[in-house]
């Protein structure tokens, strides 16, 4: 299950507001609309789901949610999307790649 949320004065009467925002998604959208490029930030979680949860992840007793909540944000920093994504822990894994940018300090 997940949710997004945009400002309304950023989504109000633009493609961003329909259910079908085209090839790409909204974050083509928002950098045709000259948000770009985006940059994004995520936080990761485990927990006890909710009742409604785990009925609407037909979870078995004991299993935990994986929550994950990303912030989409211009190249200003605006905020444009968060993101609410809850997962079934035991059918779901998150990976991610590490880069070191610079060398070693001297």
């Amino acid at each position: 299950m997940a949710t997004s949320y945009l400002p309304a004065g950023l989504a109000r009467s633009t493609i961003l507001a329909e259910a079908d925002t085209g090839p790409g998604g909204i974050y083509d959208r928002m950098e045709e609309m000259g948000h770009g490029p985006l940059q994004w930030s995520a936080a990761i979680s485990a927990r006890m789901p909710t009742p409604g949860e785990a009925e609407f992840l037909t979870l078995p007793p004991g299993v935990p949610v994986l929550r994950i909540v990303r912030l989409a944000q211009s190249a200003g920093g605006r905020p444009l999307e968060v993101n609410d994504t809850r997962l079934d822990s035991d059918q779901y894994e998150v990976g991610y790649p590490l880069s070191r940018e610079d060398g070693p300090q001297t």
